[in-house]
């Protein structure tokens, strides 16, 4: 959030204060709670401890130190170029940004993956990385 309003930030699994995050980018273990889909249920996201647990298994997700820190920050400010750039928009504003991506890599269909549960670390960030290609979600 601090990136989105115009800060530079370097994160790591201390800085960051969602514990799926910090798992996803491989600098914490994801909690039990979490992991079992019980802490889902209690959120109202998942119906049964089932489901949460299925949509954590299913969370694509950087290895333990594959990554030491994150820096985030606006993209106007870059003195580098970055790995990721995350858009956020409407819908369509977002879909010109789609459509310049299917013409730069020929027409090929998206495919996008999300649980919604980890659209801006997940969906837009580690999906991106593993699998090369853009990807997108509908929110966090």
């Amino acid at each position: 959030m601090k990136a989105r309003h115009g800060q530079s930030v370097t994160l790591d699994g201390e800085g960051l204060s969602c514990p799926a995050a910090a798992a996803a980018f491989g600098f914490k273990l994801l909690p039990e709670g979490l992991a079992t889909g019980k802490g889902l249920v209690g959120f109202g996201l998942a119906v049964e401890a089932s489901v949460g647990a299925a949509m954590f298994a299913g969370m694509p997700h950087l290895t333990p130190g594959q990554v030491g820190a994150l820096h985030l920050f606006p993209l106007d400010a870059s003195l580098q170029v970055p790995d990721v750039v995350i858009v956020e928009d409407e819908v369509e504003k977002l879909m010109w940004i789609a459509l310049a991506y299917l013409n730069a890599t020929g027409g090929q269909r998206l495919v996008g993956s999300t649980a919604i549960l980890q659209a801006t670390c997940v969906e837009s960030t580690i999906v991106p990385v593993l699998e090369n290609r853009l990807n997108y979600g509908s929110g966090c």
